[in-house]
């Protein structure tokens, strides 16, 4: 991100060069890959080692391990100013995924449900 975000500023300014279309087409691999292989709980190392990956592939410098199998990035914007923070869960529900979607589980028992993913 190049622009250190304010409550007004414009969408355009934070993603320059993302259309909507672009955003999809780049997270939604992520997401559908996250879906197809849900883990359940701290019992997450492969989600956790998938999340890593892609954030490295994309130029993001990851820390972790934190809780476990969590990690953390730093996006710095240009300007000094207000920061913003985001959070997302990993873990899946011990529930049977009854989509009948590409993306749906591929792990009987277990499936991403409950929205509290960041999408």
């Amino acid at each position: 991100m190049s622009v250190a975000p304010t409550l007004d500023t414009p969408r355009a300014e934070l993603t320059p060069s993302l259309s909507d279309r672009d955003l999809l087409d780049l997270l939604q691999p992520l997401r559908r890959h996250l879906h197809q292989h849900p883990e359940i709980g701290f019992a997450l190392e492969n989600t956790s080692q998938h999340v890593r990956a892609w954030l490295e592939a994309h130029g993001f410098t990851v820390t972790h391990p934190l809780a476990i199998t969590g990690c953390f990035v730093e996006i710095r914007g240009a300007h000094p100013g207000p920061m913003l923070g985001y959070r997302a869960d990993m873990d899946a529900l011990p529930i049977q995924d009854a989509k009948d979607a590409p993306y749906a589980s591929a792990i009987p028992g277990r499936a991403h449900l409950c929205g509290h993913a960041a999408h």
